[in-house]
């Protein structure tokens, strides 16, 4: 009698044990979906924020409102500037073309009208 309900016990508590640990992994599922869910959304926003650094010229100038046409010109000056800059620090055509976003004919093209700028003072 007493060895049966030793029996009795070991199997309850051995049901109650396996029944604790789906409840464990059910609830670590649940957790890791949730990570994951975060994951996807924390990759949306990095995204979009990418987007809105790189559109960020477009919209800005000093904190004034400008005309479509003046922030073309503010993106194109600052395109400018960069290339220019990157070319008195000693980088060839190839090099600013390989480490930036501009093709070859819009960095010669800056390139050659600064030159003549500087040559005509």
């Amino acid at each position: 009698m007493i060895e049966q309900k030793k029996e009795e016990s070991f199997e309850e508590n051995k049901v109650k044990s396996a029944k604790r640990r789906q409840t464990k992994r059910n609830y670590m599922k649940k957790e890791n979906d949730n990570i994951v869910k975060n994951l996807e959304r924390a990759e949306y926003f990095v995204r979009y924020l990418q987007d809105l650094l790189d559109n960020a010229e477009k919209y800005m100038s000093d904190g004034k409102t400008t005309s479509k046409r003046s922030k073309s010109n503010i993106v194109d000056n600052k395109k400018e500037e960069f290339i220019i800059k990157m070319y008195k620090q000693g980088w060839k055509t190839d090099e600013i073309v390989k480490n930036s976003s501009y093709s070859r004919d819009e960095v010669e093209t800056i390139i050659k009208k600064w030159k003549d700028k500087q040559s005509r003072g």
